[in-house]
């Protein structure tokens, strides 16, 4: 049988309220016998000789005649003290509520305020670490929590998991609590101690109870935001420390915020992305290849280390379109870009340079090196099987600052090594300022 979770309390401020109706006719009767107690002292201090007249009347007999009068007074008396503090309990109740009333709109527009902030700095240009980190302080200050932390599932695991100080929540314990909410129907769940002890093996005395609420957006969850709270003052940790509706919806707020926030990022990386990749190959296409490498034509005269160009093009490629279709065409490109890429260290670059041209830096690498590299990417191209027609590739090398000294020159050389290797017969590797192929030749056609 699963265990419930904490209710949820009652407001505070009803509670007050409701606590002062029950002592208003305490207090009333209380009033009632205290001031006629008073008026007695009172009369017989200011008026000695009162008691010596009602003496005298009781003696002679004629106290009853003035007793109907006297109860009469006295009950008009109570009459006047029970209506006013009547009154005066109706006035302060008023206050009172009117009290709470201007407390929760003053927290309300506290919480507004930081929701702006909020608002205002999940749109704007920052990171996503930046905005989740405000998101979870101001969630803190609004709620009042221990802590509040947020952890974003990435496709190799968590990344990035942000807390506010004083966090007993860890990176695992994420982990575990967004197995737990993933596929949950409630939009924000309070987890006791007891279900936490049985989800991580163990619970720090200092947490009470914990709300959580998962990152989720139309299609998955994201993560997890969650919020600790401390036992109160008088209780134990399994009693916990459960929170008001307003709290409840505050957090879920919080939520949806962060949701925002990482959705947006998501899509600004897939635009950036998007500008710097070629579609169809899924290489970097022409202009992100420039900027690297006029990047590492700085470095390069910085540190003095040479690197390599190389150029690739595809053999008859007009004649393959025209014979094939631009079907096989495209093919016949995501082959050649899948295999080079494949030939291609992850320290070095890969890019489509345009048409059926393709460009490589190979970083820290001289003549032999560049060669070595750019033949066996040759080579393994030559060995595609499972197209309608044979596909080799042209190469040409240039090393810079060997071959050139700024970027364009560096291009222009290696083109005319590309060039060079298409006048020799193709399918062969050329260096710059070669007039003939290089000695890396073709391997003959079967």
């Amino acid at each position: 049988m699963a265990e419930q979770a904490p209710s949820i309390a009652p407001e505070p401020a009803a509670e007050g309220i409701r606590g002062l109706e029950k002592r208003n006719w305490q207090t009333t009767l209380f009033v009632v016998l205290t001031t006629l107690l008073l008026v007695l002292v009172v009369l017989a201090l200011v008026f000695p000789g009162v008691l010596d007249y009602l003496q005298q009347l009781r003696a002679e007999g004629d106290l009853d005649r003035y007793t109907g009068l006297l109860v009469l007074v006295a009950l008009l008396y109570c009459f006047y003290v029970l209506r006013m503090h009547s009154q005066l309990s109706a006035l302060r109740q008023h206050m009172v509520e009117e009290h709470v009333h201007v407390r929760g709109l003053r927290r309300l527009v506290g919480q507004l305020e930081r929701l702006i902030r909020v608002a205002s700095t999940v749109h704007l240009g920052q990171p996503l670490d930046e905005k989740l980190r405000v998101l979870a302080h101001s969630a803190k200050d609004s709620l009042n929590a221990r802590a509040v932390s947020v952890a974003v599932k990435g496709p190799e695991g968590f990344g990035p998991f942000l807390h506010t100080p004083d966090a007993l929540l860890t990176e695992t314990q994420a982990a575990a609590l967004f197995e737990r909410l993933k596929d949950s129907p409630d939009p924000v769940e309070i987890v006791s101690p007891s279900q936490l002890a049985a989800l991580w093996g163990s619970v720090p005395p200092e947490l009470g109870t914990l709300m959580a609420v998962p990152l989720r957006n139309l299609r998955e969850t994201l993560g997890v935001m969650a919020a600790e709270f401390a036992p109160a003052p008088g209780e134990t940790q399994e009693e916990g420390s459960p929170q008001s509706r307003a709290e409840l919806e505050l957090l879920r707020v919080f939520s949806e915020n962060a949701v925002i926030a990482i959705e947006n990022d998501r899509l600004v990386r897939k635009i950036e992305h998007m500008a710097i990749t070629d579609e169809l190959t899924g290489l970097f296409n022409r202009r992100y290849f420039n900027q690297e490498l006029e990047r590492e034509i700085l470095r390069t005269n910085r540190l003095g280390r040479p690197f390599a160009l190389l150029l690739f093009d595809i053999d008859h490629f007009k004649d393959v379109n025209d014979t094939y279709g631009h079907s096989v065409g495209d093919e016949a490109l995501r082959r050649v870009a899948w295999i080079l890429n494949a030939h291609t260290r992850r320290s070095n670059l890969l890019a489509r340079h345009g048409g059926e041209e393709f460009a490589s830096i190979l970083l820290e690498t001289g003549i032999e090196g560049a060669l070595g590299a750019a033949e066996r990417m040759r080579q393994a191209v030559a060995r595609i099987k499972d197209l309608p027609c044979r596909i080799t590739v042209s190469a040409g090398i240039a090393i810079y600052p060997q071959h050139a000294r700024d970027m364009e020159t560096l291009v222009r050389s290696a083109d005319q090594a590309l060039y060079a290797a298409k006048h020799a017969g193709r399918n062969r590797v050329c260096i710059a300022e070669a007039t003939a192929p290089a000695a890396s030749q073709s391997v003959p056609s079967a």
